[in-house]
């Protein structure tokens, strides 16, 4: 493996793979951590995109993460399928703030790692923690403050995206109070107006990925979690969903 860091410059940032190569052009005071898989020869092969975004932490008096710090940090986590061994010993650390691109060929364990930090599964060895608080020890805990939308987007296509959102503000726990304003202000920032009574199943696919970007932040996390948010879209679906996630 090799690891690479990128400090801020004065634009915006995109992950673009063109001939086996990584063009990154950084974000504002923003530290982009990209893990390269290297073949023998040296060349990048087979990159894919995964982000991890830390946001701004808020007080939560129902919560008993710390106040000064929202950051994930992995230390040496494993994860054995059988004799297939998934992750072998990965640690790196997100802190607030920052947005951090993942990269690998297919079967390097990406996807896995995101499964053990969101509390989807548990490594066989290491720890996980966010915000300090153990993925192990207190996973209920720490779902609280992660959007995870995976590499299957997670929709049930035959609700209306308002419906939808409405549910899933429900299973996250949102104060009743607050769930409208919570849709009304993922629907402006998704920019999902125009579709919001559609049923989801009528949507082309870069705005169901919309609909799911909505989902993963429908509870106000802290740490937003992305597994190939751009994933079988088409150019143009591309770029509107690289805006959007530039705007959040």
């Amino acid at each position: 493996m090799v690891f690479k860091n990128y400090l801020s410059g004065n634009s915006k940032i995109f992950f673009e793979s063109i001939s086996h190569n990584v063009c990154i052009r950084p974000l504002p005071k923003v530290l982009v951590f990209a893990i390269y898989i290297v073949d023998v020869t040296a060349r990048i092969v087979k990159l894919s995109l995964n982000t991890f975004i830390t946001k701004n932490f808020k007080i939560n008096l129902r919560s008993n993460l710390t106040e000064a710090v929202m950051e994930v940090s992995v230390e040496n986590i494993t994860k054995h399928y059988g004799l297939q061994k998934a992750v072998d010993s990965v640690s790196f650390k997100v802190n607030t703030g920052e947005i951090v691109g993942f990269l690998g060929p297919n079967g390097a364990g990406k996807t896995t790692t995101m499964k053990i930090i969101t509390c989807y599964m548990p490594p066989n060895e290491g720890t996980v923690k966010v915000g300090g608080v153990s993925v192990l020890e207190n996973p209920e805990e720490v779902k609280k403050h992660i959007g995870y939308l995976p590499e299957s987007n997670p929709l049930y296509k035959d609700m209306t995206v308002i419906d939808y959102l409405h549910f899933v503000a429900e299973i996250q726990s949102v104060p009743k109070e607050k769930i409208r304003e919570r849709i009304i202000e993922m629907v402006q920032v998704c920019g999902l107006k125009n579709e919001k009574y559609k049923k989801i199943n009528e949507l082309l696919k870069g705005y169901q990925q919309r609909v799911g970007l909505a989902q993963a932040m429908i509870h106000n996390p802290e740490v937003l979690i992305l597994d190939e948010p751009t994933s079988g879209l088409d150019p143009n679906q591309i770029v509107e969903i690289r805006e959007l996630i530039k705007r959040i």
